[in-house]
């Protein structure tokens, strides 16, 4: 995970993000250790069977933020997010349209 967020930083990319299950509870006591907020949810199909994932999001606080989770994917893949209302959220900033 190191490489991934050094080499988003390299990039210029002000933010990466991830979606983990909602029911993995070890998972997202890592990714929140890691610095990934809790911004919302997707909804989603694989195969025949509906998954449902925590979307998260780590600033890069040394890039300067133009495009982030919360201004783009909100366009790109509107149907696949909802906003983050659920308690597990409540602290985590929302998604902004």
């Amino acid at each position: 995970m190191d490489f991934a967020v050094e080499a988003a930083r390299a990039r210029g990319s002000a933010g990466v993000w991830l979606g983990v299950n909602q029911e993995n509870a070890r998972a997202n006591r890592f990714y929140e250790k890691s610095g990934f907020a809790l911004v919302g949810t997707k909804h989603f199909l694989v195969g025949d069977r509906w998954e449902d994932d925590y979307v998260r999001e780590r600033l890069l606080e040394d890039v300067q933020p133009s495009h982030t989770f919360s201004t783009i994917l909100p366009r790109v893949w509107p149907s696949a997010i909802s906003r983050c209302a659920s308690a597990a959220c409540s602290s985590s900033k929302t998604l902004s349209t």
